[in-house]
């Protein structure tokens, strides 16, 4: 358990928070998140069910969660991921230690606020012609992390405004009855990215045969 407060000590909240693992993916370092919490109104945020081991504790922020975001607001703060006790690098992050029956209490994470960042491009199909009615899902991280969306113009572009210093996936998809689609992924720093251009492809399909072999087919019948 703990609380999130933002630089002048206010709470921040409707942040997720994570508790994360450090695992070898692909040969390379990366973080899985294992459990998950939102703060509330106080900044205070609970996770429960979290299984014996050793975990990083992050916070993600994006701007109105569960609203449009205005990718044309001037406002351009946000706050970068940040890592239990307060800071944006893991390698500067505190690792806790979880045992069985065991209780981590009042854990206090301030955050620090960034410029955030602008993604512009647009979405075109195999023709070349603007893929349109769209809309474009922005993932962070993996699969489970925040998502966010903003909507292809009729003219194919987009504009994905409010993000922070990450890996994102971007995905383009359709309102029926369209049925083509793309993804990309992409690192934004901290300067805005544009002219980014996503290609729909329509959906295929694979087929084949299972073959079983006859020593196993018994076992498998039984």
């Amino acid at each position: 358990t703990g609380r999130v407060f933002d630089e002048f000590g206010e709470p921040v909240s409707g942040v997720q928070v994570y508790a994360a693992q450090a695992r070898a993916v692909n040969g390379r370092r990366d973080l899985q998140n294992t459990s998950y919490a939102s703060t509330n109104d106080l900044g205070e945020f609970r996770m429960f069910a979290i299984e014996p081991g050793q975990y990083y504790v992050k916070v993600t922020w994006r701007a109105r969660v569960g609203m449009p975001i205005d990718a044309d607001s001037p406002d351009r703060t946000g706050y970068a991921d940040t890592f239990f006790p307060g800071t944006v690098n893991l390698e500067d992050a505190q690792r806790l230690t979880v045992r069985a029956g065991e209780t981590i209490a009042d854990l206090a994470m301030a955050l620090s606020p960034v410029k955030t960042v602008r993604v512009e491009g647009s979405v075109a199909d195999v023709n070349g012609k603007p893929a349109s009615p769209m809309n474009i899902i922005v993932m962070k991280g993996e699969p489970n992390g925040s998502m966010f969306g903003a909507q292809v113009k009729p003219d194919g572009t987009f504009i994905v405004g409010n993000l922070t210093p990450g890996e994102y996936t971007l995905r383009a998809q359709p309102f029926p009855p369209r049925k083509d689609s793309a993804m990309l992924k992409v690192t934004v720093g901290s300067e805005d990215i544009k002219d980014v251009r996503l290609i729909a492809v329509p959906p295929s399909r694979v087929t084949g045969r299972v073959i079983i072999d006859p020593a196993q087919a018994q076992s498998l019948t039984n």
